[in-house]
């Protein structure tokens, strides 16, 4: 999502700045939650960034301006419509709910042997699938909002 001016930039920051707080939180508390379920970093940043991947496709779908029910008749009309509901939900909250710095510190933090710790694999299987995950959420995205479009 692109603001169109330097004006909606500004307008759109505090949903931006909400969402990541919020965002950063979840990734938080559910990584620590694998990690005290006995999974490792890897487990745990996997579960998230596949995760947010399949959430951005829905998101992006149900919130993206040039798609979707329209603002009058989405249930979060009130909260401002699609353009703050997709900088809320995806640039911040999605965009920090999914991490690239915290894999690449943990690939850091195992450099010297990271193919005996399994690393390499967790890596590979998220850099493969995360592309596939937000296409996977886009598809699902779509055809709800087909099935939404054939019920009006």
């Amino acid at each position: 999502m692109r603001p169109t001016s330097a004006a909606s930039a500004v307008r759109l920051a505090p949903f931006v700045a909400l969402g990541g707080a919020v965002g950063a939180m979840l990734r938080h508390l559910i990584e620590w939650s694998v990690h005290a379920l006995g999974g490792d970093v890897g487990s745990g940043l996997a579960i998230v960034n596949l995760l947010g991947a399949f959430l951005i496709g829905l998101v992006y779908v149900r919130f993206d301006p040039q798609g979707g029910p329209s603002d009058a008749e989405s249930p979060l009309s009130e909260l401002g419509g699609r353009e703050r509901m997709l900088a809320f939900l995806g640039a911040g909250g999605l965009g920090a709910f999914t991490t690239y710095s915290g894999l690449v510190s943990w690939l850091g933090s195992g450099a010297p042997q990271p193919l005996e710790s399994g690393m390499m694999v967790e890596l590979l299987m998220m850099l493969l699938l995360g592309p596939v995950m937000v296409l996977l959420g886009l598809s699902i995205g779509r055809k709800q909002r087909s099935s939404f479009d054939s019920r009006s």
